[in-house]
């Protein structure tokens, strides 16, 4: 298309979406992680170390989870392996003060171990997590979901209904942009290699030249501020598969995402300290795969992480590239929700994930909210996290 035809992008279509988020404070996976130890079971964040993603409301969700994680593991014995967490958002982290974690040693069992995580901040909890720990059992049968092969960049995918057109009464019903079958070999068979998946800040780089002639002062800033966050972050990611972007740079409609994710320097410490880096990265991108299954609709001002849960399967360097694909499941009455799994280039799951979270806009029509003086989840003091997508 030429420049002379093509769409120049608003300052409203590239202000930073509620569904894309910023990354990290530095290359360090490690140091975003790092907690000091206070007391038996007590901990705290480093000051100065919590991430506030562009746009959003408190830290980012997933250095609470990964720094959750990190002070439960410091609870246990070291036979045992975190398997799975399940954890909630409560209130909005401040990232001018610590987060204090504490830790209740809920069992030790034989071959399972339960953790339960608060953390806090001014006296108040802003997040709870469970985690649970087990015995190694390796010999044990094994099955694992594979990922389906790519259906390819030539096949289309139906436009959805965008959330301004969308009645209360109407679904959304989109085509998978994957096949039904099962790869040959290799199950991530299909989809770009890490190699070759362009990095995910690369579809703003090539916007500002081809369009550095077109584009507002105004613009040109905010987007080289997002790429040297992406550039400068620990969690390096990739886009796994084709056309996940117009020509803008900015998300198609579908359901699914796909994303080659490693840290950008190898994670310090054993298994657990692995699987609190995954954890952190998690968060990237996850929720963002409900907004595009409802079109990308601007009416969506308001994104936050309620829950979030992983299992974990396999031991993994996240220092080696692994595929976290996304798949949205359902959205309606101002939630949404998502599952996710986390591949080895060989093709072996690792995790498999959930997350459900607030998806908020406003519909023409919809009704007044009646005041009211008590302060619930979903007002500005008391809100999770909120997700600026970027």
């Amino acid at each position: 298309m030429s420049q002379s035809k093509r769409h120049v992008p608003t300052d409203d279509e590239l202000r930073p979406p509620v569904y894309e988020e910023g990354s990290n404070v530095g290359p360090n996976i490690s140091q975003a992680l790092e907690l000091e130890d206070l007391d038996r079971d007590l901990y705290r964040s480093r000051q100065g170390s919590l991430w506030l993603p562009a746009n959003a409301r408190g830290v980012f969700g997933g250095q609470v989870i990964g720094q959750a994680l990190t002070a439960a593991n410091r609870t246990v014995r070291d036979n045992v392996r975190v398997h799975s967490l399940h954890s909630y958002f409560l209130l909005s982290g401040d990232v001018t003060v610590p987060i204090y974690y504490f830790v209740t040693r809920l069992r030790d069992g034989g071959s399972y171990v339960t953790r339960l995580v608060e953390a806090k901040q001014k006296g108040r909890c802003i997040f709870t997590m469970t985690v649970s720990y087990q015995v190694p059992e390796p010999y044990r049968p094994r099955f694992a979901i594979a990922l389906p092969r790519s259906a390819g960049s030539s096949d289309k995918v139906e436009q959805p209904m965008s959330l301004s057109t969308l009645k209360a009464s109407e679904e959304v019903s989109l085509p998978s942009r994957f096949s039904r079958e099962r790869a040959e070999g290799n199950i991530v068979e299909g989809l770009p290699s890490y190699e070759d998946a362009p990095l995910n800040e690369e579809r703003y780089l090539r916007l500002l030249e081809e369009m550095k002639d077109h584009l507002p002062e105004g613009i040109k800033t905010r987007l080289k501020t997002w790429i040297k966050d992406r550039q400068d972050s620990a969690i390096e990611i990739r886009d796994a598969l084709p056309n996940m972007y117009d020509e803008n740079g900015l998300p198609m409609p579908g359901y699914e995402q796909a994303f080659w994710m490693r840290t950008r320097l190898p994670v310090q410490g054993g298994e657990d300290a692995q699987k609190a880096a995954l954890a952190y990265a998690s968060d990237l991108q996850f929720l963002g795969t409900v907004t595009k299954a409802l079109g990308n609709s601007r009416r969506i001002k308001m994104m936050a992480t309620l829950d979030h849960s992983i299992w974990f399967y396999e031991p993994f360097d996240f220092h080696e590239p692994m595929l976290f694909f996304m798949q949205a499941q359902a959205a309606s009455n101002g939630r949404g929700l998502v599952f996710g799994r986390f591949y080895k280039r060989d093709g072996t799951l690792v995790a498999v994930l959930s997350q459900e979270g607030l998806v908020r806009g406003k519909n023409e029509g919809e009704p007044a909210r009646a005041s009211s003086s008590s302060k619930g989840k979903d007002e500005g003091d008391s809100s999770s996290s909120s997700k600026a997508k970027l």
